[in-house]
């Protein structure tokens, strides 16, 4: 899976983003924390969930099954937008 090249990853002013482009389905901005900036950072590759949490796991002071978790969930939630492309 990858992020689709009509959606941008963006960080400003202490928070990411997600920024659609005209060619985009979805026509809004979707906010996240640090870790789904890393997520969607990691989506500019193809990579799959468990690669995701592997990355995550070694960036970050987490248990596998919160990353698992936290892959997951941002995952999920970029597919209902449309945003990644399997």
């Amino acid at each position: 899976m990858k992020l689709k090249a009509e959606y941008l990853p963006h960080y400003a002013m202490g928070t990411w983003m997600l920024i659609p482009t005209g060619d985009a389905p979805f026509q809004g901005i979707v906010k996240g924390n640090e870790t789904f900036g890393f997520i969607t950072q990691c989506l500019l590759q193809e990579t799959s969930e468990e690669e995701l949490a592997e990355k995550l796991l070694a960036a970050y002071d987490v248990d596998r099954e919160q990353a698992a978790r936290d892959v997951h969930e941002t995952v999920e939630r970029l597919r209902g937008i449309g945003a990644i492309g399997d």
